[in-house]
Order: structure tokens, then sequence, then C-alpha cells
């Protein structure tokens, strides 16, 4: 977050961006999906680059977060789902939000409760 920039409060995001449990329900089983498909060969990349065993290696659920909205997958695979509301598509414009990018990173942290992500 750039230096004196504040984040709202959870209650104003979500104020912002109303969404419904359902709703809520599918960005973590979309999130949850990208890292099904990711989430092995980011652990072997890292291990490649901090060396020690696949078996040992382990991400933070704030890593885990970052590696999933990376490079938009998340926004894309949320676009692209035909049961996606659009209030949920509201969380992903085409132009960055800041605001937007806050609520969806506190959603996930509701959606991936371990604290670290592993095999």
């Amino acid at each position: 977050m750039p230096p004196g920039r504040k984040r709202l409060p959870r209650a104003k995001l979500a104020a912002l961006f109303p969404l419904t449990d359902d709703e809520i329900r599918k960005l973590h089983q979309i999130a949850d999906t990208i890292w099904n498909q990711i989430g092995y060969d980011v652990l072997q990349a890292t291990v490649a680059c901090d060396g020690g065993s696949i078996n040992s290696v382990t991400l933070s659920r704030d890593e885990v977060i970052e590696v999933v909205m990376d490079a938009d997958r998340l926004a894309e695979e949320v676009r692209q789902a035909t049961d996606a509301t659009p209030a949920l598509r509201r969380l992903f414009p085409r132009e960055w939000d800041q605001h937007a990018s806050d609520y969806v990173r506190l959603l996930l942290k509701d959606g991936f409760t371990f604290g670290r992500y592993g095999l």
C-alpha cells in the first residue's frame, strides 16, 4: 500500500461492493480452484529458488492470496465464470481499483483459512 494511503474499513468496503453470501462463496471457490491449479508449481519454484524439499516448503496465507490474485488470473476467472453475478464482476473492473483490490484480499482471507500452505 502506498505511504499515506489508508485502507478503508471492511464495513465501508462491503458497502461499496455489496455481495451476497453465495457470491462470496463463489469468489472463494474460484480462488481455491486457482490455488489447486498452480499451488504445486509455485511450491516447486519456491524450492528451486530457496532450496530445501518440496515436502517442507510452505507459503503464508498472504503469499497464497497474492499468487492467486497475480497477473489478473482471479479477475479473468471471475469474468469468464458463467455463474458470476454482475456484483461479483464489479470487484474486478478493467481499470485497477484499490478499494476493490483491498476488499478482495479481505474476502480471500476468509476463504483461505490456514496460516500456511504446502503439501
